[in-house]
C-alpha cells in the first residue's frame, strides 16, 4: 500500500494562482477527481493509529494538508470539503495565530474559525512557533521554538495532534548527526509524526515516521497533472 499526501497553502476565489495559491475551481475539480476515482482522505488521527497500532487504513488512502492556516482554508476551502464529504488537515503556526486580528487584511485564521472548523472534519498539526526555516536557527533555537509552540497551542486551547511539518521543509538534509538530534528534540516535545515536502509517495510500511513526505499542489497545475502526481508523485514525472 502507498500514501500520497498532498500539500497546500492558499486556495484564492481570483484566477490570480501562483506556486503557493491553488484556485477554488480548481480545488473543486482535484476534489470531484478524488471522490470519482474513489481515493479516501485520511485525518492525523488515523495515521498516527496506523503507524503506532496497525490499524488498518482505508481503500486508496490519500492525506489533504494545508500549510500556515490560511484564513481562507475556512471561507473558501472548508465548505467545499463539507460538499464533498473529504478530511483535511490545517498545520498552524502559533505566532500567527496570535498575532492576527479581525481586520480586513487578516491573512490567517483566528481562533474563532479554527473552533468552528468540525474536528471529524478538519483537524490541525504544529508548523512551528515563528516559521523560521531550521535550517537557519542553531540546535537551542530549535528547542526553544518547539517549547514556546507546545505552550502557545495549549495556552490556546486548540485540540491539536502531535503532527509537525517543517517550516519550508528545512530538516538538516545533509547532516546525519543533526537529523539524529532533530529526531530527538521532537520526540522530546510529544510530536510522533514529522512532515517534509519531498514530492514522492510514502511506501507503507513508513521509513521514517520523522520525514513523511509530501507533494506539493500549485496553482499553476492543471487538473492532468494533479491526476499524475496523486498516483506518481511530483518527484518522477518526466516533465
Amino acid at each position: 500500500m502507498k500514501l500520497p499526501i498532498l500539500m497546500y497553502h492558499k486556495i484564492t476565489s481570483t484566477c490570480q494562482q501562483d506556486n503557493l495559491s491553488v484556485s477554488l475551481q480548481h480545488l473543486e475539480k482535484q476534489f470531484q477527481y478524488l471522490k470519482k476515482y474513489h481515493f479516501t482522505t485520511i485525518t492525523f488521527k488515523e495515521l498516527i493509529e496506523h503507524v503506532c497500532n496497525n490499524h488498518p487504513l482505508p481503500h486508496r488512502p490519500i492525506m489533504l494538508t494545508f500549510d500556515d492556516g490560511y484564513k481562507d482554508n475556512f471561507e473558501l476551502m472548508y465548505p467545499l470539503l463539507k460538499k464533498y464529504f473529504l478530511k483535511a488537515n490545517i498545520f498552524l503556526v502559533a505566532q500567527f495565530i496570535d498575532e492576527c486580528s479581525n481586520g480586513s487584511q487578516r491573512q490567517y485564521l483566528n481562533l474563532d474559525e479554527i473552533n468552528q472548523m468540525d474536528g471529524g472534519m478538519v483537524e490541525f498539526g504544529f508548523h512551528s512557533f515563528s516559521h523560521k526555516s531550521y535550517s537557519d536557527l542553531s540546535l537551542n533555537e530549535i528547542d526553544q521554538d518547539l517549547f514556546n509552540m507546545r505552550i502557545k497551542f495549549e495556552q490556546l486551547n486548540i485540540n491539536i495532534q502531535p503532527c509537525f511539518a517543517y517550516p519550508y521543509g528545512a530538516f538538516f538534509r545533509k547532516a546525519k548527526p543533526m537529523q539524529k538530534w532533530l529526531e530527538h528534540v521532537l520526540k522530546k516535545h510529544g510530536i510522533q509524526l514529522a512532515f517534509r515536502i519531498g514530492n514522492r509517495i510514502n511506501p507503507l510500511p513508513l521509513k521514517s515516521r520523522l520525514l513523511i513526505e509530501r507533494i506539493d499542489v500549485r496553482g499553476r497545475d492543471q487538473l492532468w497533472k494533479f491526476r499524475l502526481m496523486c498516483r506518481l508523485g511530483r518527484k518522477w514525472l518526466p516533465f
